[in-house]
């Protein structure tokens, strides 16, 4: 064994479906049921390399195309700029509410 690593089903991608169940008890299937997930057949798993204390071994072993970072957006400059015009926007009109009251209350 050269190392333990945890792999999620991709449940998105094989369609997985929530279908209730019936429930056992003691062996016999009462009146009861409950949400189950089932899983379809396609093969697919996600492994969470950010996570794992083990990642440069794990990345050692898989190709590189299985491995490698994909970003989160194509611009993240122009992203970072938006959500911090955003941000700045947001506090501004805070900032300009606390100076009304305080005007307001002296």
């Amino acid at each position: 064994i050269a190392f333990i690593f945890n792999a999620q089903h991709n449940c998105l991608t094989a369609e997985c479906t929530v279908k209730d169940q019936n429930v056992h008890q003691e062996r016999r299937i009462i009146s009861l049921t409950q949400k189950g997930v089932r899983h379809g057949a396609m093969q697919q798993y996600f492994v969470n390399m950010h996570a794992l204390h083990n990642a440069a071994l794990i990345q050692s072993t898989l190709p590189r195309h299985l491995s490698m970072p994909k970003p989160y957006f194509n611009n993240r400059v122009a992203k970072h700029q938006k959500f911090a015009n955003k941000v700045s926007s947001v506090n501004s009109k805070r900032r300009n509410a606390t100076v009304a009251k305080a005007r307001d209350t002296r």
